[in-house]
C-alpha cells in the first residue's frame, strides 16, 4: 500500500514579540498573550496618528519595512511597490527552506511548489504610492506572491494562493500535501501571512470588528471567553513525502498523516457566518480516514478556538460527536494557540500546526493561555476532552496524534493529523575528517558577520559537530563574499571563527570536486581560492543528517513605500463622548441595529438580535457602535442580557441618568 505521509523538515514564522522558536516557546510555556502593542510604530509607518485611539486592539507585528532587497535581488522601485505580505513570504519561505537543511540551489534542482494564503492589503498599501504604477498594482495582489515566489525560486512543481478565511492557511497545507501525495512536486511549501494596514480608526474598527470588547485576553473555551481578539503573523512549513525525508536523512519536525475538509451544511445555523459542529465532525472524520487512525489514537486537538460562545459550543459538540465511541480512557487534551497570538485568520491554521510541532520537540502540550475555568455551559467531560491551563509533559518517544483545526467564516472546515515521530539522537563524537572544513558565505560583509556570529554561537553547543557542519556545508549557497575554516577539533573551530574574514570572489564559479586522502584541508584551500566546492560529490558517500540550524543573515533595508512620521502621543485628537440626553436613544438605536444587519425593517422591541440574522461577529460590531455612539460601556456578554431591541434601548436610557 502506498505511503502517503508527508514529513515536515523546515519552518519559519514570525509573530508580534516572536521570532524563533525560543521565543514562541516562552509565551507557550508561560501561558501568556503577547502584548498587544506596535500601533504606534504601524500608525508612523502609514502617517495615521490616529492609531493610538484603537491600540490594545490586537498585537500588530513591528519591523515590517525591513526586506533584504539585495539578497533578492530586486530594485528599488520594484522593491518598495511590493506588498509587506510579499515580503515577508519570500523572507519566510528562504528561512524555511534553509531550515530544512537545503539550499535554495538545491530546491531549483527539485520539482519544488509552494502554496499560500496571503491577507489582502492591496488598497490600503497603494494608497502610499505616489502616483499609479503597473508594478505596483501587480505586487500588491496577493494572487501575485506566489509568481514573484516562483520568479526567484524557480519553482518547477504548482503555486498558487488561496483564500477560505480563516482556514486559508490550514487548506494550504491540505492542497501542498495532496501535490506530494499526486506526484506533482518532490518538495512543497505551505504557509500564511496575515498583516493589517487600516488607513483610519474607522477601517481599523471595521477590520478588527469591534474587538476592543476584548481588553486584553483571549481564552477560548473558559468561562470568561468573550470573543476573538485578532493578530498577525506569518507562518511556513517545507513539505516532503515522508519515506523520502527518511532516506535523505532529514530531520523531521512531525508528520501529516491525513487531511479532511468540507463545507458547513445550512441546516440549524443562524446566518452564513455561523458554524456547525456537525459539519466540523465530518472533516475530522475524513481526516482520521486517510490518516488510519480512530478516536483512541488521538491525543490532543489544536482547536481553532474562536473564543466565542457560539464558536466554542459548535466546536466542542464536533468534536463530541467525532470522539463519541471513543474507548480510551485518557482525555483528549484541548488548546489553541490563538490564546497566544491571537486570531491570525490567514495565517491561523499554520500557526496551530507550528505550535503542535515545537511541542513535538519539547515533548509538552501548551496550555491555552491564562485559562481558569471552563466554560460551564459545554460538556467536556461528555466530549471526552480536557482543556488544559497548564503544559502538560510526555515521555520522550510516546505516540501523539494531533488534531489541528481551521475554521473558515466562509463556512470551509478543514483538519489536518499531526503525528509525532522519533526523535533525531545526535552523536557527540569531534569532527570527522570530512567535517573538519566550513564554508562561510554571503552577499554582503554586514550578512557575513551576522552568520558568523550565529555559527559560532551555535558551535559552542551543538550536539553533533558533524551534523552540524554537514548541514551548513550542503546545505547553504555560495554568494559572493566567501570564506572557510579547517580545525580539528570544536575549540580550534570556535578560534577561527573569531578570526575569520570574508573575501568577495564576486559571481560563484564553476564548482569543483574534491577528492584524495585528505579532502577537508584541500576543500578549505579551493574555497580560499575563490572555487566553489561541489559539496553534494563531497558527501556523496556519507550518511550525515540534516538539521535545523543558522540560517541566512538577512540586512535590515528599510524598504517602506514612505518615510516613517514622528508621531507623538499629544498629536492624537481624541473625541469627546455623545451625551445620551440630547439625543433620541430609540432612534438612534433602531439606525445602529439596522446598519449591522444591513436591513431598512423596522424593528420591534421584541425581535431578538439573533432572530434578526446577527451572528457572534456582528454582536461584536453592535456593542462597538453603539459604545461609540453613546457613551456606554457594554461588555460582549451584554448581547445575550439585552438580546431584544427594547431591552437594549431601555439599559441605554437608564444608564444614562
Amino acid at each position: 500500500m502506498k505511503d502517503n505521509r508527508i514529513a515536515v523538515i523546515g519552518m519559519s514564522f514570525k509573530y508580534p514579540h516572536i521570532d524563533s522558536m525560543g521565543e514562541l516557546v516562552k509565551y507557550l510555556e508561560a501561558g501568556e498573550f503577547v502584548p498587544a502593542d506596535g500601533w504606534k510604530e504601524r500608525g508612523a509607518l502609514l502617517h495615521v496618528p490616529e492609531y493610538d485611539k484603537v491600540s490594545g486592539l490586537a498585537p500588530m507585528m513591528t519591523g515590517i519595512e525591513y526586506f533584504d532587497s539585495r539578497f533578492f535581488k530586486t530594485v528599488q522601485k520594484e522593491t518598495l511597490e511590493m506588498s509587506p505580505e510579499m515580503k515577508l513570504a519570500l523572507t519566510h519561505s528562504v528561512l524555511a527552506v534553509y531550515d530544512s537543511g537545503y539550499s535554495l540551489a538545491d530546491i531549483r534542482e527539485h520539482e519544488c511548489g509552494m502554496v499560500l494564503a496571503c491577507s489582502s492589503t492591496a488598497a490600503d498599501y497603494r494608497e502610499l504610492t505616489p502616483e499609479g504604477s503597473t508594478t505596483a498594482y501587480l505586487d500588491t495582489r496577493e494572487t501575485m506572491v506566489g509568481c514573484r515566489l516562483s520568479y526567484y525560486f524557480g519553482f518547477r512543481g504548482p503555486f498558487f494562493a488561496l483564500d477560505s478565511t480563516c482556514s486559508s492557511s490550514l487548506l494550504s497545507v491540505k492542497q501542498a500535501c495532496d501535490a506530494l501525495i499526486s506526484g506533482d512536486a518532490d518538495m512543497m511549501l505551505a504557509g500564511g501571512v496575515q498583516l493589517f494596514l487600516p488607513r483610519n480608526a474607522k477601517r481599523a474598527h471595521e477590520l478588527f470588528l469591534g474587538t476592543e470588547a476584548v481588553k486584553d485576553k483571549y481564552i477560548p473555551f473558559d468561562e470568561k471567553a468573550v470573543n476573538l481578539k485578532n493578530g498577525e503573523g506569518a507562518g511556513f512549513i517545507m513539505l516532503k513525502r515522508y519515506d523520502e525525508a527518511v532516506r535523505d536523512n532529514d530531520n523531521i519536525y512531525g508528520i501529516i498523516s491525513g487531511c479532511g475538509i468540507c463545507g458547513t451544511r445550512a441546516e440549524g445555523r443562524i446566518s452564513p457566518y455561523a458554524t456547525d459542529g456537525v459539519s466540523q465532525c465530518r472533516a475530522i472524520h475524513r481526516a482520521w480516514e486517510k490518516a488510519g487512525v480512530t478516536a483512541d489514537d488521538i491525543t490532543e486537538i489544536e482547536a481553532h478556538g474562536s473564543a466565542t460562545d457560539v464558536g466554542d459550543e459548535s466546536e466542542v459538540n464536533g468534536l463530541a460527536l467525532a470522539l463519541n465511541d471513543r474507548k480510551n480512557t485518557e482525555k483528549v487534551i484541548l488548546t489553541s494557540v490563538k490564546s497566544n497570538i491571537g486570531h491570525t485568520s490567514q495565517c491561523a491554521g499554520i500557526s496551530g500546526v507550528i505550535k503542535t510541532l515545537t511541542g513535538f520537540v519539547n515533548d509538552t502540550a501548551y496550555p491555552i493561555a491564562n485559562f481558569t475555568e471552563p466554560k460551564r455551559s459545554l460538556d467536556f467531560e461528555g466530549a471526552h476532552l480536557l482543556p488544559i491551563g497548564e503544559p502538560v509533559r510526555f515521555a520522550p518517544g510516546k505516540r501523539r496524534v494531533a488534531g489541528v483545526s481551521g475554521y473558515g467564516l466562509n463556512s470551509l472546515n478543514v483538519h489536518v493529523i499531526v503525528e509525532n515521530s522519533a526523535k533525531y539522537v545526535p552523536d557527540s563524537r569531534e569532527a570527522d575528517e570530512l567535517n573538519r572544513v566550513l564554508k562561510l558565505s554571503a552577499i554582503t560583509e554586514t550578512s557575513f558577520r551576522a552568520y558568523v556570529e550565529k555559527v559560532k554561537q551555535a558551535a559552542a553547543d551543538v550536539p553533533d559537530i558533524n551534523d552540524f557542519i554537514y548541514t551548513l556545508n550542503r546545505g547553504r549557497d555560495d554568494f559572493g563574499i566567501r570564506a572557510a575554516v579547517y580545525f580539528e577539533n570544536r575549540q580550534q573551530l570556535l578560534d577561527e571563527l573569531e578570526k575569520v574574514k570574508g573575501t568577495s570572489f564576486g559571481e560563484v564559479n564553476e564548482k569543483v570536486t574534491i577528492s584524495g586522502d585528505a579532502p577537508a584541508k584541500a576543500a578549505f584551500e579551493a574555497i580560499c581560492a575563490g572555487k566553489t566546492v561541489d559539496f553534494a560529490d563531497y558527501y556523496k558517500n556519507s550518511s550525515y543528517r540534516r538539521i535545523h540550524t543558522v540560517p541566512y543573515q538577512f540586512d535590515k533595508l528599510y524598504s517602506w513605500i514612505v518615510d516613517k512620521e514622528d508621531i507623538a502621543p499629544e498629536t492624537v485628537d481624541t473625541a469627546g463622548n455623545i451625551s445620551t440626553e440630547t439625543i433620541d436613544v430609540r432612534s438612534e438605536m433602531m439606525k445602529i441595529w439596522q446598519s449591522v444587519l444591513e436591513t431598512e425593517e423596522e424593528i420591534a422591541d421584541e425581535d431578538t438580535f439573533f432572530e434578526l440574522g446577527g451572528n457572534s461577529m456582528l454582536a461584536s460590531v453592535l456593542i462597538e457602535s453603539v459604545n461609540d455612539r453613546f457613551g456606554s460601556e457594554l461588555e460582549f456578554g451584554d448581547i445575550y442580557t439585552y438580546s431584544a431591541f427594547g431591552e437594549m434601548c431601555g439599559h441605554i436610557e437608564e444608564s444614562a441618568y
